[in-house]
C-alpha cells in the first residue's frame, strides 16, 4: 500500500531527495487539490496554493512527526493553512463548515466565501448541487466522504476514529460517491 510509503518518502525529502518527493507529490496531489479546491473555490487559486504548500512540505520535510498523525494528515494541514494564508490577503473571511454530524433540514454548507462587506460570493451552480446533493446522503454516507474528501483522512484513519469496520467504511464511501455522482449530473442537466 502507498500510504505506508508516505513516511518513507517525506524522510528521503528531508534528506533532499527529489525523486521520493516526485512520488509522495504524484500519490497525494489529487487528494490535496480537493482540500485546496474546496476551500479557495477557484481551480487557479487552488493550484497556486497546492504548489506553495508542496514548497512548504519540501522545505519542512524534516518537522513531521509520526505521533501527530499520518503523513497526508500533517501535508493537509499545510494545505489548509497555506490557503487561510491566501484568502486572508485577499481580505476574505472564509467559512469552512463539513456536514459530518445528524442531517439537518436545509443542506449545510461545504463551503462559502464572505467579502469584508459581509456578502457572500462565489457560489457557483456546482457549489449548489453539491450541498443539495450531500444532504441526500446517510450520515455514515456524507461523514465518510466528508473525512476522506475535505479531512484528508485515510480508509484505516477513520475506521479509528469512528469505530466502524473497514468494510462498511469504504461501502458508504462508494455508495455515497456513485449517489453524488447520480444527483450532481441530475442537478446539472436540469
Amino acid at each position: 500500500m502507498k500510504e505506508q510509503q508516505h513516511p518513507l518518502w517525506l524522510r528521503a525529502s528531508a534528506d533532499g531527495d527529489r525523486e521520493a518527493f516526485g512520488a509522495l507529490y504524484h500519490d497525494t496531489r489529487s487528494r490535496l487539490f480537493g482540500v485546496a479546491l474546496m476551500m479557495m473555490n477557484s481551480r487557479n487559486l487552488a493550484e497556486d496554493a497546492l504548489q506553495e504548500a508542496y514548497i512548504r512540505i519540501w522545505h519542512n520535510a524534516a518537522e513531521y512527526h509520526a505521533e501527530r498523525g499520518s503523513v497526508v494528515t500533517w501535508m493537509t494541514s499545510i494545505v489548509r493553512y497555506r490557503c487561510l494564508d491566501m484568502l486572508r490577503a485577499q481580505g476574505t473571511r472564509e467559512k469552512y463548515v463539513v456536514a459530518v454530524a445528524e442531517p439537518a433540514d436545509e443542506p449545510q454548507a461545504i463551503h462559502t466565501e464572505t467579502s469584508t462587506d459581509g456578502t457572500e460570493t462565489g457560489f457557483t451552480a456546482e457549489n449548489d448541487s453539491m450541498q443539495l446533493c450531500l444532504g441526500e446522503l446517510s450520515t455514515q454516507e456524507r461523514q465518510t466522504i466528508s473525512l476522506v474528501y475535505y479531512q484528508g483522512l485515510s480508509h484505516h484513519e477513520i475506521v479509528a476514529h469512528t469505530d466502524h469496520a473497514l468494510g462498511s467504511v469504504k461501502s458508504w464511501i462508494r455508495r455515497g460517491l456513485d449517489k453524488l455522482k447520480r444527483c450532481i449530473q441530475r442537478e446539472l442537466s436540469e
